[in-house]
C-alpha cells in the first residue's frame, strides 16, 4: 500500500505519515472477499489517514482521483461509484468523457434524482457485463461503445478487475491508459508515473479489453 500511495499521492516519492492528503479522491480495494471503499474527507483533512491507508492490506486495488467538485457535490456521489447486487459489491470508474449521452441514455435528461453522466455510465456497463463470460461481454461492450473516441473505464469487484480502453491517437486525449510492469505488480493508470522505481511503462492500445480474475489461495 505504500507504494501504490507513493504512486498516486507522491509522483513517485515516499509519503511521511503525518502528510494531508489533498483534492477528490477515492480507494477501492479487496479485503479477503470483501470490496472495501475509503473516500476523501472532503475538505478537511483527518489527522492520521494517510497513517490509517498505509496499513491496509491488499493485492489488488483501484484508486481514483479527480479535480476539486463543486461544495454542493455530496460526497457519496464523487467517484468511484460503488453498487451492491446479489450479494457482491462492485465498483466503477471512468477516465474521459461520455461524447453523445443521448445516444447511450434515452433519457438520460430526464431521470430522477439528478444521476450523473459517470453513475449512468456505470449502471450501463453493468447491466451489459456478465461475470460468466467477461471477455465476450466486455468486447461487445467495446462495439456499443463505438461512438465513444475518449472513453476508459474500470469495473472492479472482490474477485475481478476489468478495463476497457478506447482512444484515439490524440497522445492528450484523456482517455489515455499506460500500463506499467513490474517483477511482482502490473499498476493500469491515466498518465505515467516517471518516478516510480522499477516500472516500465507502455501504453494500452486503443480496443483494448483487460480482464484479471483474482484468485486467493489458502495459507496452510
Amino acid at each position: 500500500m505504500e507504494w501504490l500511495l507513493a504512486a498516486a499521492f507522491g509522483d513517485g516519492a515516499r509519503l511521511i505519515e503525518d502528510r494531508q492528503l489533498s483534492g477528490e479522491w477515492g480507494l477501492g480495494y479487496c479485503h479477503g472477499n470483501r470490496l472495501e471503499l475509503v473516500r476523501s474527507p472532503g475538505r478537511k483533512t483527518e489527522p492520521g489517514l494517510l497513517k490509517a491507508l498505509l496499513e491496509l492490506k491488499t493485492d489488488m486495488a483501484v484508486i481514483y482521483q479527480h479535480e476539486l467538485l463543486p461544495e454542493s457535490t455530496p460526497a457519496g456521489r464523487i467517484p468511484p461509484y460503488i453498487r451492491y447486487e446479489q450479494g457482491r459489491h462492485w465498483m466503477f470508474c471512468h477516465a474521459g468523457r461520455v461524447t453523445r449521452a443521448e445516444a447511450l441514455f434515452g433519457s438520460w435528461q430526464r431521470s430522477s434524482g439528478g444521476l450523473t453522466t459517470g453513475e449512468l455510465l456505470f449502471a450501463y456497463v453493468f447491466d451489459r457485463f456478465n461475470p460468466e463470460q467477461p471477455q465476450e461481454s466486455l468486447n461487445g461492450l467495446l462495439a456499443q461503445l463505438a461512438g465513444e473516441p475518449e472513453l476508459s473505464f474500470c469495473l472492479m469487484s472482490a474477485d475481478v478487475l476489468a478495463f476497457v480502453c478506447r482512444t484515439d491517437d490524440r497522445g492528450d486525449n484523456p482517455a489515455r491508459l499506460w500500463l506499467g510492469r513490474g517483477e511482482l505488480i502490473r499498476v493500469i493508470c491515466s498518465g505515467r508515473v516517471i518516478n516510480l522505481p522499477g516500472i516500465s511503462w507502455e501504453p494500452i492500445p486503443s480496443e483494448q479489453v483487460i480482464f484479471i480474475r483474482r484468485q486467493r489461495w489458502a495459507v496452510v
